[in-house]
Formats: C-alpha cells, sequence, structure tokens
C-alpha cells in the first residue's frame, strides 16, 4: 500500500481519552511524555484487508525507525497500545516473523451490574464490524476471552479466504458461525486439548448513523436459556467440564 507520514501539532492531535489509554496498559509516565509533546507524527499505510497484514506490519515497522531515530513513543491509535521502539515490531511479530492474531486486536471487558460486556477493537482493520457480548458471567472470563479472540480469528479468515475465491470486495456474513477449539489455537498460537466445536449465533446492531456496527453474540433464536445458560454450554462443548 501507499505510506505517508503527517506531522500534527499539540493542538491538532487525536489523542484518546485517558482511561482509554490506562487500561489498555498505558504508564503514567508514558502518558505523561504524550500529553506533554509539541509535535507528533502519523505514519499512515494504505492497504487491502489481509492476513498476515502487511500493512499493518510495514506501518509499525515505518514508525518504530522513526521513533528509534527521535527517541520518541509510539502510539498505536488504531489498538490503543503505546509502546517504545525496539517494543513494537516485537509486539506484532513476536515468534519467527509470525504475527499472532491476538495481539492484532484489543479485547476490552467492562463489568456492569448484569455481567461483563466485552468489546473487540482491530477487526476494522479486515474490513469487519467489531464484535460484543453482553451480560457474560465474570467467572467465565478466561474461557470468553478465548472463545471471543477465536471467533474473531474464525471471521477474518473466513471474510479474506471468500474475497480471495471470488475476487470480490465483499463478503456476505452468516448469521451462525461453526466455532471449533481448532480456531481458538490458531488465533492464540497455543496447542491445547480441546476438541470440541459449537455454532455461535450473531446480530447485526447499529444504533444510529453515527455509531459503529456491531456484531453482537446473542443466545440463538428459540433457544429459552438465559445468557449465563448459554455461555455456560458454549464452554462446555469447547473445552468439556470443568470444576464449578
Amino acid at each position: 500500500g501507499d505510506l505517508s507520514i503527517r506531522e500534527f501539532s499539540a493542538k491538532e492531535a487525536p489523542l484518546p481519552p485517558s482511561g482509554l489509554l490506562s487500561a489498555n496498559g498505558c504508564s503514567k509516565e508514558q502518558e505523561t511524555v504524550l500529553r506533554g509533546a509539541q509535535k507528533y507524527v502519523m505514519v499512515l499505510v494504505d492497504s487491502k484487508p489481509e492476513w498476515p497484514p502487511v500493512g499493518e506490519i510495514y506501518a509499525r515497522s515505518a514508525a518504530s525507525a522513526f521513533a528509534h531515530d527521535h527517541n520518541c513513543l509510539i502510539l498505536d491509535l488504531r489498538l490503543l497500545k503505546v509502546s517504545s521502539p525496539s517494543q513494537s515490531t516485537k509486539i506484532l511479530l513476536p515468534h519467527k516473523g509470525q504475527p499472532r492474531f491476538t495481539d492484532c486486536i484489543t479485547l476490552f471487558a467492562s463489568p456492569s451490574k448484569s455481567g461483563e460486556w466485552y468489546t473487540t477493537k482491530g477487526l476494522d482493520l479486515y474490513g469487519l464490524p467489531e464484535l460484543q457480548l453482553f451480560d457474560a458471567p465474570p467467572y467465565l472470563s478466561p474461557n470468553l476471552s478465548r472463545i471471543i479472540n477465536g471467533l474473531a480469528w474464525k471471521l477474518v479468515s473466513l471474510s479474506i479466504s471468500s474475497k480471495k475465491d471470488s475476487d470480490s470486495d465483499t463478503f456476505e456474513l452468516p448469521s451462525t458461525i461453526e466455532l471449533t477449539a481448532e480456531d481458538i489455537d490458531k488465533a492464540c498460537q497455543e496447542v491445547s486439548q480441546a476438541k470440541g466445536k459449537v455454532n455461535i449465533h450473531l446480530r447485526l446492531d447499529k444504533e444510529t448513523t453515527d455509531t459503529p456496527d456491531f456484531l453482537t453474540i446473542t443466545v440463538p433464536p428459540g433457544e429459552v436459556a438465559s445468557t449465563g445458560e448459554y455461555l455456560n454450554s458454549v464452554c462446555k462443548l469447547l473445552f468439556g467440564q470443568t470444576d464449578g
């Protein structure tokens, strides 16, 4: 794709809110440096949705080189992550130059009275709406994080393979996706003992014309189970019976 570099004054800089940065691992010292800068340089690459995300690697490498030469921090405005020049490419290429999908997206969990609310950030890089899940039981958090990451990977792989096969820029997403334990392992670059699979129902949500689309994980139509009961059954089908 095409690489462009633009300079902004501090007043023009599109810095995200402080809470989002700290929730994503930004230290107080790093944020002080970011907020105190007089100028910002934005590196942009225009590229097509693909895996591996070559355009993303290209942009991050260029930003790392610039930051190294000028002794400054890197802020990924897409994933809202702050890193040093030496950290940036290592995050995206952790193992023998092979990117790990879970390093290319971010998963947020926000507590509420009815359970946890999960949202992804980063699927826009692949031309997809973000995923979300409401009212998730907190005790399922470790498994649900793996499931959402695996589902995000499955959507990206389906979208990219479909476009390659048809030479089209469009992709018709089915409302029911088969998710396997193998999909989760591929997303996280791990090898587990799980062998299960499950069908996940997705609903397209759009509140207003000014808000982004979301793919919401829901109880399938016709099932009478609560969200908690449904998510328990999903975890059991994928990973087997667990204590508690």
